[in-house]
């Protein structure tokens, strides 16, 4: 028995006598209004408002199916509906394929007629690529995914990778695809297995539509606030763009009220990053937007002169505070030469001494030296004589009180428990001899077994990934070399044979062996992409003072990898390179940003062709390694 329902012109029920909605006039008028005068706007906002899926609706009006096409004005007012919602029906493989393939054409024909069979939106498909919605995304195809919403696909749906449609859509800079996401109900606090949040990758990317969409939707305020929205776990959307120096983002993010007083994970104020980087337009507007310009208080500020005389002479800044370590900014600035940033500070009443020794708490001697000099002679003459007497010179550093000598001694020490080669020689995991063969590493069976387990776990990643593992020789002729350019420019850094009358060489990296495997018969497009993975054993000719540890070897094992393409199929793969990059980086705990040092001035130059950097952050103590994404448009060989 169908329930009592208010006065409405039209009125939804299911079978069960159940009221699901109720219209008026101009509720009626707005639907149209909206989205057209037809039954599939009704059924859209049904979708919207109840979350069903339009192509699984069947409305009934006096005893006869309403088909789509229908008129929505031309039923008689007042009036009732029958909404039946039927199931999904069980789908095949060829389903499966034939709507990957929709989504990855922009087929919205064959994608909408599977759907009208009542095909799960959701389906994952046999690739293991996530769902329809992750592939259209990626693929820009937002008729598809408009398709998709319609059908009740499930925008929270994750990928292998924990990444959902609106982080596909962010990162791709598809701010059409991400506005209909957004509206489909798509949460922008949904971050991806490393912690990165559609925002934090728009603005990173520099999607400058993408990032205005997400900022000016509701759901955004009520689910985070910029400030807190992380990059790959720990550094804020805002200090992100400051560091990166992307003004465009940090415009959008500061009219959005972000928090320019907010620190990241080290403490570190958003000018701080700002300064780090040497860009003088983001301080600018940082301290328009309020930034406290005391909060770089830990900065020294060396290298960049036209940043610390804006602070000083425009912002009035404390000319004599000090770093995290204690030193006054005159004195890092004198440290690393920065003459022009000394004459400013004690220009402005910075004070350039240590007043006594006595004034610090310690002065503790951590090294000494001695040298050759002439007792009565010119300085400049016989420096460096073995036969004159020698001066002992004593190095010492000095804390201005007990608290930070303290913690600078609390800090080597964690520094060496955390050493890697104390550890490894310590748990038998490897050693180095530094006479039968310093530069190379020596596995004991329990390193091995860590080492085993990291080449499964890239092995499986690449297999996951479409590459091909190869074996490629350890020696070359060295012609081979001369050809690809690193005899030319590393001849001194590489292994030389002598065979036969003939110089042979082995390999620094894989690359030479690469291109002779794929140059070894004609190829064809429909082969491309081919990419090619190596663990090959490579040999570098260090200097014996360079050497450390793990970081700095002769002898080394390197999980490299070339990919063959086409001219249009750079994108996808390059994106791919550093997606997967980035998964291997956050699985170990590593942290992405990549400012330029204080002293760096100029453009960098690119050693064999435009990269992209990948780097690893570490703690003080700890190894760093980082990958680089290169491409070359012409085979050296």
């Amino acid at each position: 028995m169908q329930q009592e329902t208010p006065h409405a012109e039209l009125v939804i029920y299911k079978m069960c006598g159940e009221v699901v909605s109720c219209l008026a006039e101009h509720d009626l008028s707005a639907i149209m209004e909206a989205h057209g005068n037809s039954m599939e706007a009704l059924k859209l906002f049904l979708m919207r408002t109840l979350g069903l899926s339009r192509f699984r609706q069947h409305l009934i009006h006096e005893n006869k199916v309403v088909q789509d096409v229908d008129v929505l004005s031309a039923l008689s007012l007042p009036a009732s509906l029958q909404l039946v919602i039927l199931p999904f029906l069980p789908a095949t493989f060829d389903d499966r394929m034939q709507m990957q393939s929709a989504a990855e054409t922009d087929n919205v024909a064959a994608m909408q007629s599977l759907l009208e069979r009542r095909v799960d939106p959701d389906l994952k498909m046999n690739t293991g690529r996530g769902r329809a919605l992750h592939i259209a995304t990626t693929f820009d195809s937002l008729r598809c995914v408009l398709c998709l919403l319609h059908a009740g696909a499930k925008s929270s749906c994750l990928d292998e990778d924990g990444r959902t449609a609106l982080w596909h859509a962010a990162a791709m800079g598809n701010s059409g695809i991400a506005r209909a996401l957004v509206d489909g109900g798509a949460r922008m606090d949904a971050a991806n297995n490393g912690g990165e949040y559609p925002l934090c990758v728009a603005c990173r990317r520099g999607h400058l539509d993408v990032v205005q969409v997400l900022l000016e939707t509701e759901p955004l305020l009520q689910h985070m606030h910029p400030n807190f929205v992380e990059d790959m776990g720990s550094t804020q959307a805002l200090h992100m763009v400051s560091k990166l120096g992307d003004t465009r983002c940090l415009r959008i993010l500061l009219q959005a009220r972000a928090d320019v007083q907010a620190k990241d994970e080290d403490g570190k104020s958003v000018l701080w990053n700002a300064a780090e980087i040497g860009r003088m337009d983001v301080v600018r507007l940082l301290l328009e937007a309020g930034a406290d310009k005391d909060s770089m208080r830990e900065h020294p500020l060396s290298g960049h002169w036209d940043i610390v005389q804006y602070l000083i002479q425009e912002e009035r800044a404390d000319v004599d505070r000090s770093d995290v370590t204690g030193n006054a900014m005159v004195w890092e600035a004198a440290r690393l030469g920065d003459a022009g940033i000394v004459r400013l500070l004690v220009e402005a009443g910075a004070s350039p001494n240590i007043n006594r020794t006595s004034d610090s708490s310690s002065i503790p001697s951590v090294w000494a030296s001695q040298a050759s000099v002439p007792c009565c002679t010119d300085m400049d003459q016989g420096l460096g004589d073995q036969n004159l007497d020698s001066l002992q010179r004593l190095y010492g550093i000095a804390f201005p009180n007990d608290k930070l000598l303290k913690e600078y001694k609390k800090f080597q020490e964690e520094a060496a428990k955390r050493d890697h080669r104390n550890i490894g020689k310590a748990q038998e995991l490897f050693m180095f001899h530094p006479v039968m063969s310093p530069g190379s590493c020596f596995w004991f069976p329990p390193g091995v077994r860590i080492y085993n387990k990291l080449m499964d776990f890239m092995r499986s990643e690449y297999r996951l990934r479409g590459f091909s593992e190869v074996v490629t020789p350890n020696m070359y002729d060295a012609r081979c070399f001369m050809t690809s350019g690193h005899y030319q420019n590393y001849k001194d850094d590489m292994y030389s044979l002598d065979v036969e009358k003939q110089e042979w060489m082995l390999k620094p990296m894989n690359c030479p062996g690469h291109f002779l495997m794929f140059d070894a018969r004609v190829r064809s497009y429909k082969e491309l992409p081919l990419r090619f993975a190596d663990f090959g054993v490579l040999h570098r000719n260090e200097a014996s003072g360079a050497l450390t540890g793990l970081t700095r070897v002769r002898r080394f094992q390197q999980d490299d990898a070339h990919i063959f393409c086409r001219p249009d199929q750079i994108k996808s793969e390059v994106s791919g390179a550093l997606d997967f990059l980035d998964f291997v980086y956050k699985i170990f705990g590593f942290k992405a940003g990549a400012p330029r040092g204080l002293r760096f001035c100029g453009a960098p130059l690119p050693i064999f062709a435009p990269h992209v950097q990948i780097p690893g952050q570490r703690r003080r103590w700890a190894p760093r390694k980082s990958g680089t994404t290169q491409r070359s448009s012409s085979r050296p060989l």
